[in-house]
């Protein structure tokens, strides 16, 4: 039946968490633990972000996750005219350019 509780149940009383019962928990400490290992992961992250790249090589695969401005920025920054991005129109045409180019 649904909504009865068991009366032979004697729940986990702690044994699913491991918790030690015969420690006062030190609620305190336990949160600058958890605030600590959050500051780690953030630094970790932000160091992430600035470390230079081991090589600067571009792979079609990262260049079809580019959006098409992203693309567009690429291909002006090799020099490329207006009119010369203007002619690849398709995601293909301006990978291929790019690959090319970075070459």
């Amino acid at each position: 039946m649904l909504g009865t509780r068991n009366p032979n149940h004697k729940g986990n009383n702690g044994e699913r968490f491991n918790i030690d019962k015969t420690k006062p928990v030190d609620v305190v400490e336990i949160i600058e633990k958890v605030e600590k290992a959050e500051k780690v992961e953030k630094v970790e992250k932000v160091k992430s972000t600035f470390e230079e790249p081991k090589e600067d090589v571009l792979t079609s695969e990262d260049l079809y996750e580019l959006t098409k401005s992203e693309q567009i920025e690429l291909l002006t920054k090799f020099g490329l005219s207006r009119k010369q991005i203007k002619a690849l129109k398709f995601e293909s045409d301006r990978v291929d350019a790019i690959l090319e180019l970075n070459s």
